[in-house]
């Protein structure tokens, strides 16, 4: 009988990984927004989402460079990096994101920590 080695593929996720994921508050609110919407969501309806929350503001009173920040932080940083642990599914060349199988893995933390207004 041949074991699996624990690879990020095969393995359940660490608490410090999960963690790590969870303490950055766009990647939190990535995951919230991605929670309470089914199927896939574009890069850039996301990060105005998540820009609009950052400002307090609606999407129709963000700035370009509000906009602008937080999808190249999304797209340069934070969905490739929950994309490598399993958490979302990024697609660069469509421009989509859904929820990984992972994703469930930190659904108890979130819980915990309530809704995509909680600070850590």
């Amino acid at each position: 009988m041949s074991s699996q080695p624990n690879t990020p593929q095969t393995a359940g996720l660490s608490k410090d990984t999960i963690f790590s994921m969870l303490s950055n508050q766009r990647r939190r609110y990535v995951l919230y927004y991605l929670n309470h919407r089914p199927g896939p969501v574009s890069l850039r309806d996301l990060a105005e989402q998540i820009a609009a929350w950052e400002n307090d503001c609606t999407i129709d009173d963000l700035e370009y460079k509000q906009r602008k920040r937080v999808y190249t932080s999304l797209h340069q940083t934070h969905l490739p990096k929950l994309d490598e642990m399993g958490i979302v599914n990024y697609d660069r060349d469509a421009g989509t994101i859904t929820l990984a199988d992972r994703a469930s893995d930190l659904d108890a933390y979130l819980e915990l920590v309530g809704e995509r207004t909680a600070d850590w």
